[in-house]
């Protein structure tokens, strides 16, 4: 398929996403949350803007027992709640002397709105997927401790820097006023939170590139069979079929709500010039060494 093609055939199915665009799904039956009922062991899907999370969202959505919403944000408020010591000192004048019992009162406040959705959903365990939460991991950590396991997605630098750069986006909150640097430390600055939480905490994420999700289907298979073993789910093949899921919109990319399967779509990066190339490869080199991705 060539280049106008593909603009072609991406445009017909953001307007097919856009028509076929669901309603806010509002739960009609009755939630109540029990302290003996609540997910002692949720999911984080930790990636970058554009590397492939709303796809694996719909994915791991599609088990039978998670149930994965749209981006909640919410979140990084209550991480920001535990990074004050103010907090704690309120909770103490409220009778919460140890700070785990005051960790224990924030955990049950900020997973409660998830709590609900997954009982809606009938399933036992929630994920989340927001892009913002990259640089609240110590946060997240700490409010859900030992109980949170995280799936780290990564894809290739240049194609995710080309990717936010196309549409225009700025992330990098830095005075880099070229569109394009801006993406490369955006996404230099995020991959690197990742990384370094990975170190830290080994036995509790697993990686993920979309490259072997979508490079072919047997790839992806044993991939995402190794996923959902490392979460302690069974393996059900029919998650390769999210598209036969209904999965609730949020603000995520209409691309992936609008096709019917997993597709290739890699190398976008090289419709950048040399030039362009050129100026982006020096920030991007230290993340892409680490994750093994050659230009």
């Amino acid at each position: 398929m060539n280049s106008i093609n593909k603009q072609v055939f991406h445009f017909l199915v953001r307007v097919r996403a856009l028509i076929g665009r669901p309603r806010v799904v509002v739960s009609t039956k009755p939630v109540v949350i029990g302290e003996d009922d609540l997910c002692e062991n949720p999911i984080f899907l930790i990636g970058v803007h554009r590397s492939g999370t709303s796809l694996l969202r719909r994915i791991i959505d599609s088990h039978s027992n998670i149930a994965c919403p749209p981006e909640t944000y919410f979140l990084n408020h209550f991480c920001s709640l535990i990074k004050d010591k103010d907090t704690f000192a309120g909770f103490r004048g409220l009778g919460y002397i140890d700070r785990d019992e005051t960790l224990n009162e924030i955990r049950r406040w900020a997973s409660r709105y998830h709590e609900m959705y997954r009982k809606a959903k009938g399933k036992g365990r929630w994920a989340d997927k927001t892009p913002q939460y990259i640089t609240a991991l110590n946060e997240l950590e700490e409010i859900f401790y030992n109980r949170a396991r995280y799936i780290m997605i990564y894809r290739h630098p240049m194609d995710v820097v080309y990717s936010i750069y196309h549409r225009g986006w700025r992330f990098y909150e830095g005075h880099e006023e070229d569109s394009l640097l801006n993406a490369a430390y955006y996404v230099k600055g995020a991959v690197s939170c990742q990384l370094g939480f990975m170190k830290k905490h080994k036995g509790k994420c697993f990686q993920v590139k979309y490259e072997d999700v979508v490079v072919e289907p047997e790839r992806a298979r044993s991939v995402l069979q190794e996923l959902f073993s490392f979460l302690g789910e069974p393996w059900e093949p029919g998650v390769l079929e999210y598209n036969n899921f209904h999965h609730d919109w949020g603000t995520e990319d209409p691309i992936v709500t609008g096709t019917n399967a997993i597709f290739d779509n890699r190398g976008k990066y090289k419709i950048l010039d040399e030039t362009k190339r050129k100026k982006i490869r020096p920030v991007l080199r230290e993340i892409m060494d680490a994750l093994d991705y050659q230009e």
